[in-house]
């Protein structure tokens, strides 16, 4: 349902286009390292997990891919306009970061999320995503009728889009509409871009109106198409229990639960269906299992404090904000990303601070900032934010990174090289980290540095065609000809055919 129109990224360039053409004959050391480097540092826009696994992959593909490093500025890592490695100058910051007290009120919040919803409608009118975001918008204020309106004319506008086919049908759904929701859902179930969601709502509609058997068609398209996703395969065996298909429900439930869903709903769904297939001994396994979590639940808590007098105001008045919360972050994060997309960057930032005030902790808020303030070059504010986010996610490799990267584009090559040097410490055995300070020294003019760097990335990652360039960069600086040719051969057999590796066999080849 969520249409999340992504920022544009700015890059450093192709360090493929800026090596093609040159011999290497015609380099001199600085100038292959001043290519490679390049390839190094750079914010990766991925949710920041603290998954060791996933981490390491991600590394992996890095070196796998050779990709430069999206925040590169076209002036490269060395460019320092006056900042040297051994000092860090002053930040240049504009943003103001919310403090813990910044989260606003149940009303606050929705007014906010009311003014973000104008902006949208007014300022950015001719995108069909900015009208689809301020539509959610106005749905979740229960403005329905001017939510109504927005997706209609999303729809006029493009009239296969799933946010708002989904949104508007699920709209008419609940207004006790179904057919027209249907008939709207129907007209694009053709399209090559349907999501999860849209087979759900089609089922859940078709189950509404007692038409089990198209809700059963609607949902087992669902689960071909989109087979890892358990709401679907909850959906099919619901309408399976319905239709007294007892060993296809068991399987489909079964499915959502293998695949995490841990509900109440569907435990209880599965209970049914495991009692009336007669494995009743498993089924009372699963009520077991499901009545510690039952006796805490949330409607067990709000049913206690119903009867706690005074207590329970309080109570419904958390409750509702942390709903509210839950349902405005999101909304503010599509809303940010659509205005990235339409060049409303002090918007995209102004959006984003709100979402993170209300959600202090949740990195991928962090990580969205950051690709508008790279948009916007505001790389001090990039820093400060990236500070922040290490500080909350002091585990996580790439935050280090990311930093780093941020630091050498705010003309910061003092702290990058005091991030590295604290990752190394923290991550002894990551290559890639001493690759980056090895690139770091060189651009300080630090060779005995670079050497070390080198050799030490090259030590823990010896097939890594860019850690062998670097160590030919050190044999050629020594005189020791070769060595440089060993190296030069040994990460051509690497990468057979990367434009970074010199031809030895040009004519002027050392």
């Amino acid at each position: 349902m969520n249409h999340k129109a992504k920022p544009s990224r700015d890059s450093g360039g192709s360090w493929k286009s800026d090596l093609a053409g040159i011999r290497w004959p015609q380099l001199t050391a600085c100038a292959l390292i001043a290519s490679l480097i390049l390839l190094g540092i750079y914010v990766l826009l991925n949710p920041l997990e603290d998954d060791p696994e996933l981490m390491e992959r991600l590394l992996r593909e890095q070196r796998g891919t050779g990709q430069g490093m999206a925040g590169s500025d076209s002036r490269g890592v060395g460019a320092r306009d006056g900042a040297g490695l051994d000092g860090i100058g002053t930040l240049n910051q504009t943003l103001e970061y919310p403090g813990p007290d910044s989260r606003l009120g149940p009303a606050e919040l929705q007014s906010f999320l009311g003014d973000v919803a104008t902006v949208l409608k007014t300022e950015m009118e001719s995108d069909p995503a900015a009208l689809h975001v301020a539509a959610m918008i106005y749905a979740e204020l229960k403005q329905t009728q001017v939510a109504e309106e927005l997706w209609r004319q999303c729809l006029d506008k493009s009239a296969l889009e799933m946010g708002p086919v989904v949104g508007l049908a699920g709209l008419l759904v609940d207004q006790g509409k179904t057919e027209e929701g249907i008939e709207i859902l129907e007209r694009a179930k053709g399209s090559d871009k349907t999501t999860a969601d849209f087979f759900q709502k089609l089922s859940d509609a078709h189950t509404k109106l007692g038409n089990l058997e198209a809700a059963e068609e609607a949902a087992k398209l669902g689960v071909r198409k989109y087979p890892n996703v358990a709401a679907l395969w909850f959906e099919l065996g619901v309408i399976e229990t319905q239709l007294r298909k007892n060993g296809q429900a068991e399987s489909s439930l079964r499915r959502a639960f293998d695949l995490g869903d841990r509900s109440l709903g569907t435990i209880n769904a599965l209970v049914t269906i495991l009692n009336r297939v007669g494995k009743t001994e498993e089924a009372q396994e699963f009520a077991k299992a499901v009545q510690p979590a039952s006796e805490a639940s949330p409607e067990k808590t709000k049913d206690e404090a119903a009867n706690t007098g005074a207590g329970s105001d309080a109570t419904f008045s958390e409750s509702y904000a942390a709903i509210l919360r839950n349902l405005a972050v999101p909304l503010l994060r599509n809303a940010s990303s659509v205005a990235a997309a339409n060049q409303k960057l002090e918007y995209a930032e102004k959006w984003l601070l709100q979402a993170m005030a209300e959600e202090p902790n949740n990195g991928e808020i962090y990580m969205d900032l950051s690709s508008i303030l790279r948009a916007d070059r505001k790389w001090g504010d990039a820093v400060v934010l990236h500070q922040k986010l290490l500080a909350l996610q002091p585990t996580n490799i790439l935050n280090y990174m990311n930093l780093a990267s941020v630091a050498t584009q705010a003309q910061q090559p003092g702290l990058a090289e005091q991030v590295l040097t604290t990752a190394t410490d923290r991550f002894p055995d990551v290559a890639y980290l001493y690759g980056e300070r090895a690139k770091l020294a060189l651009v300080g003019g630090n060779l005995e540095s670079f050497k070390q760097m080198a050799e030490k990335a090259y030590e823990l990652e010896p097939m890594n065609v860019e850690w062998t360039l670097m160590l030919a960069v050190v044999a050629r600086q020594s005189g020791n000809q070769e060595e440089m040719k060993k190296l030069i051969q040994r990460a051509n057999d690497l990468a057979p055919g990367d434009p970074r590796v010199p031809d030895l066999n040009a004519p002027n080849a050392p």
